[in-house]
């Protein structure tokens, strides 16, 4: 009885995962996947656990195939421990430490169990929804629907359940291959061609070639497919082995960001990208190279080559086409190295080396230990009682983590409708929940700093009254509390250094010492992100701001020199010279502005009104002051703000 509702629990969790998403997170693809897998292993195992206490007794059975799954979710498990700065976040993204762990429980479920039709069937079925979807979605169908706002994204024509474009063509290319090998047992002699039992199986034939060809197509629209450059994925993980205090475990999951920023070159600030955050590695191997070190390595080689071994053995053994259909797949799926880390292509891999490792031909060397509950029960009830805490921490863990992921959701969503105290509310409750999450202290940093701008400027007088003076000084130290907090979390994610050093810089004009910790935070990221031109902007605005002109040119020349078609950069350097007096490269500086801008464009006009009037006052001299920023243009200079408190505050 519950062998039969853990099959039925089984291949309903293949078919869904898939076409799993729910728009309650803010990441509502890969994040939903991660916490399905954990939730459906740990409801599979919770039967297991009913059907050990209903039997009364236990079966522990180990064989060679077994261990290389072990050891890659130990090179993962002792890459969190000793390399990754926040263990906890490692188990919660996508790829990371608690999904290769799931991986690994489903693995060990699978490989106890003769299931291997109904896991193909499964995703064959999977397949073929997940090709009418799309389809669906090519049609335009969900643009006359009047959808809710958390829904919008069913009107795009390039939307994937599985996140890119080319996690779905390869998905689709797995069902196509299952489709055929279908037809090839089902047909015996030509005749068998115009049966009319395989009218179903052309319709399912059609189905999935023509979705296929659609997600193809949109591969070169791709956006979800943001990957770090081959030469700087190789150089991470060089310079990841060649330490010696790195080698072996690597950097830590979730710390692929941190080494590739400490590798790229200039070059990379050419991309339309070169502002965002790069968390991927050009393909899998070397983003495991990178974080789990050479002991990843060894590990990933290990299972790979177990399942093309234990494919080929089982052809030989039966050749069979079902035999020779796995032996195709297994050496399709080696395509897993070569590209991006992918949550779809990984479990395929855990599902077949199970399949494989399920068969009888398969256990020529194995450990077994039956455990009898009547004979052995000082073994047998620890174990159970052991393994039913385990099963209710990881319920209670996995729940209050998940649960903060939908906080945090609602907490964005009402600042989208200026709900500000709904926002603070959900975004408090999200921390409360699960306080190792770096990007939720940053959130509720900047929503603390957000608020307390908010009551600033919004005073009617120059000078907040006492109350509201001390509630924007608790927002302020909230906000420092919260980014120092991220800090904490990850000392060597420049991105949070970043973050900390925006706080204390918008914050410069109504707090006493901000500048220095603003820009002892923006030298720590730009350590951390040496080539990072943005960075090397905000730091010099910062100069620019509390008037030290010498620094603040050396910073703006800096992010110039590592991103030459910048115009902010030029124009930020064309002021700081402006206000030093230094007009001949003022002058220059707006040129070499014009010269990155589109003719014609509002930021082209602007700049060459700037520098007609810039030429008129050298004439004359007689000098003006920076100009006023309009809204409609993106070259800026720093602005004070927050003028309405005539005296600072001091933050203990």
């Amino acid at each position: 009885m519950i062998d039969s509702i853990q099959n039925k629990l089984l291949a309903l969790f293949i078919l869904l995962f898939p076409l799993f998403f729910l728009p309650i997170t803010q990441e509502f693809i890969s994040t939903n996947k991660l916490f399905f897998l954990l939730f459906a292993v740990l409801l599979l195992y919770s039967l297991s656990l009913a059907n050990l206490i209903f039997k009364n007794k236990a079966a522990i059975e180990l064989n060679l195939a077994d261990f290389p799954v072990l050891f890659l979710a130990l090179a993962v498990s002792l890459s969190t421990i000793f390399a990754s700065s926040n263990k906890i976040e490692s188990l919660l993204i996508p790829t990371g430490t608690g999904f290769f762990l799931g991986l690994t429980a489903l693995y060990f479920f699978i490989k106890s169990r003769r299931a291997d039709k109904l896991i193909f069937e499964a995703l064959t079925i999977s397949g073929l929804v997940l090709s009418v979807f799309i389809i669906i979605l090519y049609s335009g169908i969900f643009t006359l629907i009047k959808l809710p706002a958390d829904w919008q994204f069913l009107t795009l024509a390039q939307f994937s359940p599985l996140g890119s474009r080319l996690d779905l063509s390869l998905f689709l290319m797995f069902a196509l291959l299952t489709v055929l090998f279908e037809f090839k047992i089902r047909i015996k002699k030509i005749a068998d061609l115009l049966s009319s039992d395989l009218i179903l199986h052309y319709l399912f034939l059609m189905t999935i070639t023509l979705a296929l060809i659609l997600s193809l197509f949109g591969l070169k629209y791709d956006k979800n497919l943001f990957v770090a450059p081959l030469p700087a994925s190789v150089d991470a993980a060089y310079a990841t082995i060649s330490k010696p205090d790195k080698a072996f475990f690597g950097v830590g999951i979730d710390n692929f960001p941190t080494a590739f920023n400490l590798v790229k070159t200039p070059d990379f600030n050419k991309s339309d990208q070169f502002g965002q955050s790069v968390s991927r590695a050009n393909n899998f191997l070397l983003q495991m190279v990178t974080e789990t070190g050479l002991f990843g390595l060894i590990t990933i080689i290990l299972i790979m080559s177990f399942l093309i071994y234990l494919s080929f053995k089982h052809y030989f053994a039966t050749r069979d086409g079902l035999s020779l259909y796995l032996c195709l797949i297994s050496v399709c799926l080696l395509i897993v190295l070569i590209v991006p880390s992918s949550m779809i292509l990984l479990l395929l891999v855990y599902l077949i080396l199970g399949v494989l490792n399920s068969k009888k031909d398969a256990h020529r060397f194995s450990l077994k230990m039956n455990i009898n509950g009547r004979k052995n029960y000082l073994i047998f009830f620890p174990i159970i009682l052991i393994g039913v805490l385990i099963l209710i921490g990881l319920y209670y863990l996995a729940g209050r983590a998940y649960l903060a992921e939908i906080y945090y959701k609602k907490a964005i969503n009402s600042l989208k409708v200026a709900s500000s105290r709904d926002s603070y509310e959900n975004q408090k409750k999200a921390v409360s929940l699960n306080p190792y999450m770096t990007r939720f202290h940053i959130s509720f940093s900047q929503l603390n700093l957000l608020l307390a701008n908010n009551l600033v400027t919004s005073s009617k007088s120059k000078e907040l009254n006492l109350t509201d003076r001390q509630i924007v000084t608790q927002l302020i130290q909230q906000a420092i509390s919260e980014g120092k907090t991220a800090v904490k979390l990850n000392y060597n994610n420049s991105s949070n250094w970043e973050n900390l050093g925006y706080i204390y810089r918008n914050i410069i004009s109504i707090v006493n010492g901000a500048d220095v910790w603003a820009i002892s935070s923006y030298q720590r990221a730009i350590a951390l992100d040496p080539v990072n031109p943005s960075l090397r902007l905000n730091l010099g605005g910062i100069y620019y701001t509390i008037k030290d002109y010498e620094n603040a040119i050396k910073e703006f020349q800096k992010a110039a020199n590592l991103k030459s078609d910048w115009p902010n950069a030029y124009y930020n350097l064309a002021w700081a010279y402006w206000d030093t007096d230094n007009s001949d490269q003022a002058i220059y500086y707006l040129k070499q502005t014009m010269a990155t801008l589109q003719k014609g464009s509002a930021n082209y006009t602007k700049v060459a009104t700037e520098l007609e009037s810039f030429e008129k006052q050298k004439a004359t001299k007689i000098k003006t002051t920076q100009p006023a920023i309009e809204k409609s243009s993106d070259l800026s200079l720093p602005q004070n703000t927050n003028q309405t408190i005539l005296e600072k505050l001091d933050l203990p």
